[in-house]
């Protein structure tokens, strides 16, 4: 097919016409299952995340751009050169941050801090905004990057799980987290 997303947008829609009833049952048995290493108690989500955002902040920096932002970003024209990912990645948190009405008097939640990027948009924006990781580095260079905007008096970020929150806010964020949920 020219179409490879219709294609499998259709097939998507036809999985239950595609594989009969009678095979559907035997679906359990052929996926494969997560090792319980990687399930998502709140013990095991702590070791998930040290084991992986734990390694060190400067490994992240080698890769990431400015903004330490990991996950996708939101170009203005394609194709992208490397130059534009920093202000792609402030697109992408400026259209979140839009898209959930945050401004000056907001009370912010964000479930998964990364690296403070949102954080410190966020607070420049005016919110109260309280930020939660389960990575110790992270929270450290968050917290640092957020005290160098000048914006700590806005801005707490909890070494928490995000099921372990309680409290009333406007907008409740969180960038490419749910997956590893």
């Amino acid at each position: 097919s020219t179409d490879l997303v219709g294609l499998l947008t259709e097939f998507g829609r036809s999985m239950g016409d595609l594989i009969p009833a009678a095979l559907q049952r035997f679906r359990s048995v052929t996926l494969p299952r997560s090792p319980r290493s990687q399930h998502n108690e709140p013990a095991q989500a702590r070791r998930n995340v040290s084991a992986h955002y734990d390694l060190s902040n400067e490994l992240f920096a080698e890769f990431l751009d400015e903004t330490m932002t990991y996950s996708s970003a939101l170009f203005e024209h394609l194709p992208a050169t490397p130059d534009v990912l920093a202000d792609a990645q402030r697109r992408k948190i400026d259209r979140l941050l839009d898209a959930a009405g945050v401004g000056p008097g907001s009370r912010v939640l964000e479930i998964g801090t990364g690296w403070g990027e949102l954080c410190i948009r966020a607070a420049a924006r005016g919110a109260q905004v309280r930020s939660i990781t389960l990575s110790s580095e992270q929270q450290r260079l968050a917290r640092h990057r957020v005290a160098a905007a000048g914006l700590a008096d806005r801005v707490d970020i909890d070494l928490r799980d995000y099921r372990d929150v309680d409290g009333c806010y406007d907008a409740v964020l969180s960038v490419e987290m749910i997956e590893a949920v």
